[in-house]
This record gives structure tokens, sequence and C-alpha cells, in this order.
């Protein structure tokens, strides 16, 4: 975080390819990169000799292991963590229902056409969607910032 108070919060990456260059600005002696356990060696030493750390998880159908890169923040001291994403990685956290809230920027524009933001989620029916609760829109210059609790539970 630039020109705030306070610590700077730990950057993860979720890379399971490894394709960060190792000159990326996102690297540094703050940031831990998960990627799968198939990377190569060269390709790890590249990324830490940056100062990065990379840790190894398991693959999943859509990516990698969640659930491991989670134990793994948990053991280091993380209890919160912010998820900034494309479609895979947003998707990835609502499928395995380990996101407990969305923060979402809407421009007013339509291009009709084109990727979604959950990528590959989809439901055959409304039963099965995700709810958001306790919802809040607010206006961030041109565009809209919807804010909302996922419901995990019928008794929440």
């Amino acid at each position: 975080v630039r020109n705030a108070w306070g610590r700077s919060p730990l950057r993860v990456l979720l890379d399971s390819t490894l394709s960060v260059g190792p000159g990326a600005k996102i690297l540094g002696p703050s940031c831990i990169v998960f990627s799968s356990e198939s990377v190569s060696p060269e390709r790890v030493a590249a990324v830490e000799a940056s100062g990065a750390s990379v840790v190894r998880v398991p693959r999943k159908e859509a990516g990698l292991s969640l659930e491991t890169v989670l134990s793994e923040l948990v053991r280091r001291g993380v209890c919160r963590l912010l998820v900034e994403g494309g479609p895979a990685v947003i998707s990835s956290f609502l499928r395995e229902g380990v996101a407990d809230a969305l923060s979402l920027f809407l421009a007013p524009r339509l291009m009709g056409q084109g990727k979604t933001f959950t990528g590959g989620l989809s439901f055959s029916c409304m039963g099965e969607t995700l709810a958001l609760r306790e919802c809040g829109v607010k206006r961030a210059g041109d565009d809209f910032l919807l804010e909302g609790v996922l419901a995990c539970s019928p008794d929440l």
C-alpha cells in the first residue's frame, strides 16, 4: 500500500505455472508466490532470486489447491486476505466457498459479449446461485462499487 500508515500487507501471488517474470514489481521480500508442484526448480530459483518465496502446492481441476494455500497463509500468521484477480481466481474462491465478502466495481458501459468476472462459474437454477446479503452500492467516480457478504449458509 502506497502512502499509507501502518504495516504494508503481505503480497501473495497465485501463479500455477510460475510465469511471473523475475523482474516483476510485485516480487520482493514481502511476497509469497504459490505455484504448482510441477514447476521447474530453475523457475523457482529465478523467482526466489528476487527475494520472494515460492511455495509449491498441489493442483486442482481449476487451478491451485486453495485449501493448501489458505492453510499455509494461516500458518504464517495471515488472518485476513484481500483477493484481487481475474475470472479464474475469483471463480476458484467462490466455487470453493472460501470467500466471505465481495467488492465489485461496475462501469456503466454495455459491451455485449465478452469475458465474465466469474469465468467458468455457472449455475443451472436460481436455487444454486450465490446470494449476497448486506449489500451496498457506492459511487466511485464514474463507476459503482457493489459490496456484499456472501451467504454461505441458509442459517446466516
